[in-house]
């Protein structure tokens, strides 16, 4: 992230007379005061905010009435951390502020359970893991409302940062044709029990790519996908295979209203998935076994990715290439996969 290949630069210049509240602060804020609405956040930010140095003799008592006001649940939870704080003791801060750390994630842990508990052990992680990563996004997008300004300034630095020292970013993205692949390939690993049948798999669906010179008609491309997973994903995936099915009876307007929802069923498949084996040990959905699921299921993720994922060498793009204008936003892999549905 821009903001965080900037702020590397400026540790390098930081001393120890400049420390100011901890930014992982903003997630507490947000977590113990986002239902009374974003002013209440900004006011817990700016009450850390004045405190100045949290560890300096003046700092240390008004950081510590900050997180008694305004982070109640973070001041009960890691009372002992808290106490033991003393005047420029940076371990102590440290674990003061791992405690507050592990407070938010317990928290979200904690309502996604809530929202609703199923018999099945695996699906009730399953859906513990979804209300996660939602949750997650949530919370992004309460820092982009929070530092609208800071983050577009620092975003202009960035980019003349980049001019000066990096490539340009390439028209054509080099990684989107070979990420679209690997949601398939996921898919047939999950499906399949031999090889063979992987391969002849990842051949079906490989083919349904359009082309320059062969463009299918929407309604043919989605009937091509749903035959796919129909022969290739069943009985896995027939839930989904289902709904794309439906699909396939009014394309051009099921589309807009049923491609996300294709595309979450899909992803569920591999997260349930990832879950049963991250959980199989498990005897209950707490919220530690929750977030022991998510950090497990993660790694496994970062696993199948090196082993996948073939990185291109940027030296070799010429200057025609790319782009002058560095702003655009590229989709996520999952936009790309139900917006082309």
């Amino acid at each position: 992230m821009p903001q965080e290949l900037l702020r590397n630069i400026e540790d390098q210049e930081t001393t120890e007379e400049n420390r100011k509240a901890h930014p992982s602060l903003i997630t507490n804020c947000i977590a113990e005061n986002d239902q009374e609405g974003l002013d209440q956040v900004k006011e817990c930010l700016k009450c850390f905010e004045n405190s100045g140095d949290p560890l300096s003799v003046e700092g240390l008592p008004k950081a510590k009435a900050c997180t008694e006001e305004f982070l109640p649940r973070a001041n009960n939870d890691c009372a002992d951390h808290l106490a033991a704080l003393e005047p420029e003791n940076e371990e102590l801060g440290a674990n003061a502020l791992g405690c507050l750390a592990e407070v938010t994630q317990i928290m979200a842990a904690e309502e996604c359970l809530a929202r609703g508990e199923r018999e099945n052990l695996v699906e009730t992680l399953t859906d513990g893991v979804v209300c996660l990563k939602d949750m997650h996004k949530n919370v992004t997008i309460q820092m982009h409302k929070l530092f609208e300004k800071e983050i577009k300034k620092d975003f202009e630095r960035f980019k003349k940062m980049m001019e000066k020292k990096k490539p340009r970013k390439p028209k054509n993205d080099p990684m989107r044709e070979q990420m679209m692949s690997l949601i398939s390939k996921r898919h047939c690993e999950l499906a399949s029990s031999t090889a063979e049948e992987e391969s002849s798999c990842m051949d079906c669906f490989e083919s349904t790519k359009p082309s320059e010179s062969q463009l299918p008609s929407k309604s043919d491309y989605v009937k091509s996908l749903a035959g796919c997973s129909a022969q290739h994903l069943s009985p896995l995936y027939d839930e989904c295979t289902d709904m794309m099915m439906e699909m396939t009876k009014d394309p051009e307007n099921n589309s807009k209203t049923m491609g996300k929802g294709i595309y979450l069923c899909y992803m569920r498949v591999v997260t349930r998935h990832l879950v049963e084996k991250c959980s199989s040990e498990m005897t209950s959905a707490s919220p530690e076994n929750l977030l022991s699921v998510m950090e497990c299921g993660s790694y496994s993720i970062f696993e199948w990715m090196q082993k996948n994922v073939k990185f291109p060498k940027i030296q070799n793009f010429a200057n025609k290439d790319y782009s002058d204008d560095i702003e655009d936003v590229e989709q996520e892999p999952e936009d790309d996969f139900y917006n082309e549905i």
